[in-house]
């Protein structure tokens, strides 16, 4: 599958626009992302919004748990001006359905549902009084809200989460897990909306996208989403104006398209990410107020070299890739760092797929030498360049302060060249990367995240290797917001997320360069089409969290073998190289050319190459990557030399003990 951009699709341009008709009542709603209240603190202002919205100032809070603090929430509405504040606590259903409690329940013109767990809300609420009570309070003109799961309930569709909570991964890998427990007959207080909580705290933005991709798949339906961050809130007036509130972010999603790819879904998704004081009209999705720093546009990627960007760099979750990369021609150079282990395993598994011209290179000072000519031989003749298990400091710091650095840098950039990278490697592949989104839980939520520049090689882009692997949910908020905060932060137009067993491919096709996804998981992309951005401002803490308001993403969602172009390839024309000899070694002309000049390429004749040799010594002979293949004495006059697989050599004539080297030949066997 070739997915359109979100411009393209159907031939015209794809916007925010009218597509529900008006919401499905008169009154408010409050939906709040979860995350506990706070006098004085972020939600007095949409908790103080929703009282002055509430024409009798009565409020019921419901919830199927007292806490062990339950008069806090009423003292604190009665704090923000309510009148009378009650809670009601079901334990079960048929408390639900008591005689009385419908008339008890439309006696307030607030019903306020509190964190908890939404399949019991549903199980409880469906069919009884509550349910009831929540149509007839909002159809009269007053508000209904709910936080956590209490906001989950609040949509037309709502998940539902009877079996288990749906985790990120398991969307990008089966469509139809499930755990993907969705239904549309429950109160519809949001028409045309699926609600999420929690939001990028528990990295839950692809888990949102798989839910629209399923309706619209499962029943033809276009429905849209909402979501909160914890300590967030967005206040929906009977205008249907939203305002956003809080230290975190309000998302506002619409499917533009979605298919089954095998077990896996590719769609397209057109995204307004909103920051506190920001509002947005849910009518039309045209935003009232947003961000208002100007972005610098979307850059295409241009290079005209291929990428394969793997998710980790556990060799045996990589099997499909390493069999890939086996079956491409030409010399394999892998480099890695001190620790040389994963590097071995990765050249056991391509040899033991028929790969045998594979060298390791670790990438320290002392290979970036003068002397170390042989390794820049080495780069020089490789077709694949493999970079797993590199420290990044060192590895840029090779690159900068030494030819044979200077040069691997260089030639990652040649045209046609393939250059691949495992794990946390591909983060290098991307204009820049994020240094310790792994360091530690939370990060980002404390502002935390820190970026260095990267290698280049896709200008426009960063990269997140292992974003939503399963059993990594701790780190899941700082993967997504190491890219989405530098999609406004660095100015960038893709932010590329990656899981393990996984991989994406930049390579040119019909002229354009197109990213492909492989694996065991959908891949992500975000880009930014946005017109402004803004970072965040209000402060979780001592800093604001690392997150940022755009006007217009577009999140791309990759199923296995789904493609999407990303620019068209610009070639470099880079200049042939000349191989390097050692510079102690002495040159006797008159076999040949000298090492330093232009080879000759004797003709071939089936197997057998004729070298007219007027000295004696010894024979050897090198293939492309440098690895002695045959060694023999000679003697002065016609010399024929079998050679039995297809290639390129290098026949060095040396002296009796092998201690000088007098010539060289390239010669070909085709």
């Amino acid at each position: 599958m070739l997915l359109k951009h979100i411009h393209e699709i159907n031939g015209k341009s794809i916007h925010f626009g009218f597509f529900y008709g008006h919401l499905w009542a008169q009154g408010s709603l409050l939906l709040v992302g979860g995350g506990a209240e706070i006098a004085g603190g972020w939600s007095d202002e949409p908790y103080a919004w929703a009282v002055q919205h509430t024409p009798n100032k009565k409020i019921a809070i419901i919830s199927t748990d007292a806490g062990s603090d339950p008069d806090w929430l009423p003292d604190y509405f009665i704090s923000l001006g309510a009148l009378e504040v009650k809670n009601y606590v079901f334990a079960d259903r048929a408390s639900a359905g008591a005689d009385g409690l419908l008339d008890q329940l439309t006696a307030y013109d607030m019903l306020f549902f509190k964190g908890g767990d939404q399949w019991l809300y549903y199980q409880y609420f469906k069919g009884t009084a509550v349910e009831e009570a929540m149509m007839q309070v909002f159809a009269k003109g007053g508000l209904v809200g709910g936080t956590s799961a209490g906001m989950a309930i609040l949509g037309e569709y709502v998940y539902t989460a009877q079996k288990a909570s749906l985790l990120t991964w398991e969307g990008l890998e089966n469509i139809q897990s499930e755990n993907l427990t969705l239904t549309n007959d429950f109160a519809p207080m949001l028409k045309g909306f699926i609600t999420d909580t929690h939001f990028l705290e528990r990295g839950r933005l692809p888990r949102l996208a798989t839910m629209l991709a399923y309706y619209h798949i499962e029943n033809g339906l276009q429905v849209n989403g909402v979501a909160c961050d914890d300590q967030t809130a967005l206040a929906i007036d009977k205008t249907n104006l939203a305002k956003a509130f809080g230290t975190g972010g309000t998302y506002i999603y619409r499917l533009a398209a979605a298919e089954k790819v095998m077990n896996q879904w590719s769609g397209t998704i057109s995204a307004r990410h909103l920051a506190y004081g920001m509002s947005i009209d849910l009518n039309t999705l045209a935003l009232v107020d947003g961000p208002s720093v100007s972005s610098p546009g979307y850059q295409a990627e241009n290079g005209n070299y291929e990428l394969y960007l793997s998710g980790n760099n556990a060799i045996e979750n990589d099997a499909a890739i390493v069999k890939q990369l086996s079956t491409l021609q030409g010399p394999v150079l892998i480099v890695t760092g001190q620790a040389r282990l994963t590097a071995a395993k990765l050249m056991s598994a391509l040899s033991d797929n028929g790969k045998s011209d594979v060298s390791i290179m670790s990438a320290v000072q002392e290979n970036n030498s003068e002397d170390s000519w042989q390794w820049r031989n080495k780069i020089r003749l490789a077709k694949q360049l493999v970079f797993i298990e590199n420290d990044f400091e060192t590895l840029l710091d090779f690159m900068k302060n030494g030819p044979t650095g200077q040069l691997l840098y260089a030639h990652l950039r040649r045209d046609q060249i393939t250059n691949a990278f495992f794990g946390e490697d591909s983060k290098l592949a991307g204009s820049r990367y994020v240094i310790n989104n792994l360091e530690a839980p939370a990060l980002a939520y404390q502002g935390g995240l820190t970026y260095a520049p990267g290698l280049g090689l896709l200008q426009n882009s960063i990269i997140i290797p292992g974003a939503f692997d399963p059993g990594a949910d701790d780190y899941y908020e700082n993967n997504t917001l190491s890219g989405l905060f530098a999609l406004g932060d660095g100015g960038l137009s893709n932010a590329i997320y990656i899981n393990k067993e996984s991989w994406g491919h930049f390579h040119a096709q019909d002229g354009e360069n197109q990213l492909s996804a492989m694996g065991k998981y959908a891949l992500v992309l975000i880009e930014n089409r946005s017109h402004h951005f803004q970072l965040f401002d209000q402060k979780t803490g001592a800093n604001p969290r690392n997150n940022a308001s755009y006007d217009s993403l577009v999140v791309q969602v990759l199923g296995h073998g789904s493609s999407i172009s990303l620019g068209v390839p610009v070639p470099t024309n880079s200049p042939e190289y000349e191989l390097e000899s050692d510079p102690n070694d002495s040159v006797i002309t008159g076999i040949g050319e000298p090492l330093n000049s232009t080879f000759i390429s004797p003709t071939v004749t089936d197997s057998h190459f004729n070298l007219d040799i007027p000295k004696s010594g010894l024979l050897r002979v090198y293939n492309a990557i440098g690895t002695p293949v045959h060694t023999q004495h000679y003697q002065s006059g016609k010399h024929v030399l079998d050679l039995e697989r297809p290639g390129m050599y290098l026949v060095a004539f040396m002296d009796d003990e092998a201690s000088k080297l007098l010539n060289f030949q390239k010669i070909i066997k085709k």
